[in-house]
């Protein structure tokens, strides 16, 4: 992260699985200081053993 700072954070989230009490998937950007942003989507409705990341950025020396 060297001297990246976060400076906000918003965050939603939602009920879409009736089965669930309670909200099931949630979205979260976090802006830093130098103008990059980390984004995270949770979701609880996925079947196992779907559970998958993704890393997009760019390879630092």
């Amino acid at each position: 992260m060297d001297n990246r700072e976060p400076v906000s954070v918003l965050a939603q989230e939602a009920s879409n699985n009736p089965d669930f009490e309670g909200d099931d998937d949630f979205t979260i950007i976090i802006g830093f200081n130098d103008g990059t942003q980390a984004t995270c989507f949770l979701g609880i409705n996925n079947s196992y053993p779907i559970h998958e990341g993704n890393i997009i950025g760019k390879k630092v020396l």
